[in-house]
């Protein structure tokens, strides 16, 4: 059902994936975006149509654009996460809780010294949370950016102690960042984390996953 209101170009991105099982994740994840912002622009969903930036962050083509709603797609697994907002920059990601491979050593590499700090003084389950919950809110806010992984996952910080609340708390040459980005733990399915990050303030999180 969702390849039937997929885009040709979606269709040809699907067949790229070897697996069988990869290529219905990914045209499950894009059909669910067509609906969520069809429903919300009131246009069937087959017809929504995009344009992507030079790093590959889709938006509404014209004259959808108009509209002003912004969204982000994020999948893990079996599931899809979509976020959307109006006027202003989102990010969403969501990830399954799994074992991380030499995960101190990748940990100390990829997240800046404080957020190390903190994964540093956990063991077992906290600390996969941990390691989850700083890669979601850094994901989400690198989406928001429209940056993906190209600004290093080092040269900024997110709060992420046990009961601290998620914020950006510093970037690297851009001290008003904070101050500019909400960031927020979003609900999600049993065994996988989701956070959103939205440029300006955020108030309460409309879910309608049910």
């Amino acid at each position: 059902m969702a390849r039937a209101i997929l885009s040709a170009d979606e269709i040809a991105r699907s067949s790229r994936f070897v697996r069988p099982r990869d290529r219905d994740r990914f045209a499950v994840a894009r059909g669910r975006l067509r609906m969520v912002l069809g429903a919300e622009l009131g246009v069937r969903a087959g017809s929504v149509a995009f344009r992507y930036g030079m790093r590959g962050k889709p938006d509404l083509a014209p004259p959808l654009d108009r509209s002003g709603l912004r969204f982000s797609l994020s999948h893990s697994a079996d599931r899809a996460l979509v976020a959307t907002t109006r006027h202003r920059a989102i990010g969403a990601d969501l990830e399954a809780l799994r074992d991380v491979r030499s995960g101190r050593d990748l940990a100390r590499r990829i997240f800046a010294p404080q957020e190390f700090e903190v994964l540093d003084r956990l063991e077992g389950e906290a600390w996969r949370r941990a390691f989850f919950r700083c890669w979601t809110l850094k994901e989400a806010w690198l989406k928001g950016r429209g940056d993906g992984l190209t600004f290093p996952t080092r040269k900024f910080t997110v709060a992420i102690g046990p009961g601290e609340p998620a914020r950006l708390l510093h970037v690297e040459g851009e001290p008003d960042a904070p101050s500019r980005w909400s960031l927020r733990e979003a609900r999600a399915p049993e065994g996988f984390l989701a956070a959103v990050a939205v440029e300006g303030p955020v108030g309460r999180l409309v879910d309608r996953s049910g």
